[in-house]
């Protein structure tokens, strides 16, 4: 750790790292006032920010943001929290202590942000930035862990547990098993046994970073990239031998030397290059939009997730490439045999097979669907490679192994290329097959306008212009503005969840045609530092009980205590400033909450999804 007189000018971890150096060196020399200095910049890193380094307000972290914003959760974050905490722990009881707020917001890092993008102890890929070409550096379990333990005096100690429960590999600790990251263009889900995960960046902000003579192949990683895991080791140490051209999700044309590879010690930043990327979730399912302009390749992409599906779609592909262009649609290290269903089941004998009739096929606990005939490429090789050719600070020395790998082959020129696919996680051959002969799932359009899916109630659809769509079973749903959105019935009512992926704010005026007429529903989107998150809204059915017309009761004093007017999965302090002062979890009706304060903002999440943001009343 060195000692940098300019310590005071860095950001998130380095400046954790510089400054703790200047701490040490103030306790040898009995120098309060540098560890007061030092202290005071680190607990103002503890605030969230909308652009740039530091804690967003999805509980991404940024750092290395040249121009928007890089979620580096699993690199730079984890050092954060490390380091962060450690003097949070230290400072208890001085006059150097974090404040209360500061206290709750690294809680929420943990419980809200980075715990999302772990699964089986290993970090998303798209979450680590150059760090995941560093052996073994997949693991963040024993890291959150500590700083679970550490924090376990602070306001949401529950949840906390919980948490390390999971990371034992308990029961999970969230309540709903979807969550887009709006601020950076994250997917994140958890299945029972599996976790599936997008990554794509807006325009101007980080997809990934060379650097160090770090990540030398790692070009096309994260613009739309997709990981799919069931034990969490299906890409441990891959790395060396790892398809850098087919990376999971992406299209592009097939390269064979990536432009981080010129590079030596130097910093290569690759961003977005378009404004609508982004998602919808209201918790159980999420739609994810991508206006896709990556190398040769432009087109329109879309990913629904369901409770037991990730759907991939692409329409509208245009190139003219020198080399042939594909659409990744998995690589892992290969376990045991290939099941092709067409028809009749079959096992891959050979190296690779060229098809496109395959209805499913099924690998390493993870099945892939396919709605409409595809030029398919599948097989297990045998790959090598070297850790120096993609990190120059590891050795020349040879490594080798058996790679799956699924892609679809689009050619070298089109003006109207398209894909489906669907990944099913946590499945047997049988259960895939019989996932595949339920139809359960459809996809009910994928053009360069509009892309959607259904699957028993849930309808999931992305407008990429305003447009009017068509189900199969006759309802007919049309929006006057792009966005993504989701409508699902719950025995409350029918459930409508939207966002702006382009994170625009305003109305969104939805039209839906059923039983002879028209209805249109207005949904008063986010704005400021709120754009781009989802809003719910329930047309409710009349339920007995059930607040009508999107009202609540008011809030209202107890003595000193308030009292919640319905059920709450959460409810957040929100202060002037829009940042968060304290949580409470899972309040039934009636509860009495300690710590709120007149004229403050209290936002409640109902246990059916939606959301509503009140004032507390005066105490009078």
């Amino acid at each position: 750790m060195r000692i940098d007189g300019n310590w005071s000018k860095w950001t998130g971890a380095n400046l954790s790292w510089e400054g703790s150096a200047h701490i040490y060196r103030s306790i040898v020399r009995n120098e309060p006032a540098g560890i007061d200095s030092v202290l005071s910049r680190m607990r103002e890193q503890v605030v969230l920010v909308d652009s740039g380094d530091g804690l967003h307000r999805d509980f991404s972290f940024a750092q290395h943001s040249n121009k928007r914003t890089f979620p580096y959760n699993g690199g730079y974050g984890q050092n954060f929290l490390d380091e962060t905490i450690r003097w949070w722990v230290l400072a208890q009881g001085t006059r150097f202590a974090f404040t209360a707020s500061q206290t709750a917001l690294l809680d929420s890092m943990i419980l809200d942000g980075s715990a999302w993008m772990i699964h089986q102890g290993r970090w998303d890929p798209t979450m680590l930035g150059r760090n995941l070409v560093r052996p073994a550096i997949l693991w963040g379990r024993a890291s959150l862990t500590k700083n679970a333990a550490d924090l376990r005096t602070g306001p949401q100690s529950g949840s906390l547990d919980s948490l390390r429960d999971w990371l034992a590999d308990k029961k999970p600790w969230y309540r709903n098993p979807d969550k887009i990251f709006w601020t950076c263009g994250y997917l994140s889900h958890h299945g029972p046994g599996w976790m599936t995960s997008v990554r794509a960046p807006r325009l101007n902000e980080t997809a990934t970073e060379a650097g160090n003579g770090e990540n030398l192949k790692g070009w096309f990683l994260g613009y739309g990239s997709t990981w799919f895991r069931v034990r969490g080791d299906e890409q441990d140490l891959i790395w060396p031998i790892f398809d850098w051209a087919s990376i999971p999700g992406v299209t592009n044309d097939r390269v064979d030397t990536f432009p981080g590879q010129s590079g030596k010690n130097g910093f290569g930043y690759i961003y977005g290059t378009t404004e609508f990327v982004g998602g919808v979730s209201n918790g159980q399912f999420s739609a994810f939009a991508y206006d896709y302009k990556v190398s040769a390749v432009t087109g329109k992409k879309a990913w629904f997730q369901t409770a037991d599906a990730l759907v991939a779609l692409g329409a509208g592909l245009s190139f003219d490439a020198p080399r042939p262009v594909s659409t990744s649609i998995d690589q892992r290290w290969a376990r045991g045999s290939v099941t092709i269903g067409r028809g009749a089941r079959s096992i891959l004998g050979a190296d690779s097979l060229t098809a496109g009739n395959l209805s499913w096929m099924h690998h390493d606990s993870v099945g892939y669907w396919f709605p409409v005939p595809e030029s398919l490429v599948v097989g297990t090789k045998i790959r090598t490679g070297t850790w120096k050719a993609i990190d120059t600070l590891y050795p020349d020395t040879l490594a080798s192994g058996r790679v799956f790998f699924a892609r679809v082959e689009h050619g070298q020129k089109t003006t109207s290329g398209s894909y489906a696919y669907a990944v099913v996680p946590g499945v047997s051959v049988d259960s895939m097959e019989r996932w595949a002969e339920a139809k359960s799932l459809s996809i009910a359009a994928n053009s360069a306008k509009v892309q959607a899916i259904q699957q028993g109630t849930l309808r999931a659809m992305v407008f990429h212009a305003p447009d009017t769509l068509t189900f199969p079973d006759g309802l007919r749903v049309a929006v006057d503005r792009p966005c993504a959105l989701l409508r699902s019935e719950t025995p409350s009512g029918t459930l409508w969840t939207a966002a702006f992926p382009d994170r625009k704010s305003g109305p969104l005026v939805v039209s839906q045609y059923r039983e002879g007429s028209w209805v249109r529903l207005t949904l008063q989107l986010p704005s400021g530092s709120y754009a781009g998150s989802s809003t719910i809204l329930l047309e409710s059915n009349g339920v007995r009980n059930l607040p009508r017309g999107g009202f609540l009761p008011a809030l209202r004093w107890v003595g000193n205590r308030l009292e919640i007017p319905c059920p709450a999965a959460t409810i957040e302090w929100i202060d002037l400033d829009g940042s968060l002062v304290k949580i409470w979890r899972n309040l039934p009706q009636g509860a009495l909450i300690d710590g709120a304060m007149g004229g403050k903002f209290l936002r409640l999440r109902l246990t059916d999804g939606r959301t509503a943001t009140l004032r507390v009343p005066l105490r009078k």
